[in-house]
């Protein structure tokens, strides 16, 4: 056979005589066979990395929001323990406070009494 002039169709007319042997055209085929591995395998892997990275991310959010709610369990039953120390006192707040508040009538009161005693109130707020 003779050798073609054209460069492109010299490096083909080698790589096919270079292939015509057996134990090359197997050495190509395990060679191209582990690229397209790594390259179909790196995307796949990137994936699963790209998803296990956000999952550990959401995990560690949730482990926080875990604990805030379990302290806001136990602060829940610390008041309920409270609750229940002061439950029977209850009823007395409830009758020491009026059922109709007269708010005009109470400040009217402390003005009466803040100037018989000899005070100036400059402000009056409520909560």
């Amino acid at each position: 056979m003779s050798t073609p002039h054209n460069p492109n169709q010299q490096g083909t007319w080698r790589l096919k005589r270079w292939t015509d042997k057996p134990n090359n055209q197997a050495y190509l085929e395990l060679g191209l066979t582990f690229i397209a591995i790594i390259f179909f395998g790196w995307f796949a892997l990137r994936l699963t990395f790209v998803t296990i990275s956000e999952l550990y991310a959401e995990m560690k959010s949730l482990e926080v929001t875990v604990e805030k709610l379990d302290g806001k369990i136990e602060s829940i039953a610390a008041m309920q323990l409270l609750y229940q120390q002061i439950a029977d006192q209850l009823p007395l707040i409830d009758q020491s406070m009026p059922e109709k508040p007269k708010l005009t009538e109470f400040m009217g009161q402390m003005e009466v009494i803040a100037d018989e005693v000899g005070l100036q109130v400059d402000q009056i707020t409520y909560n």
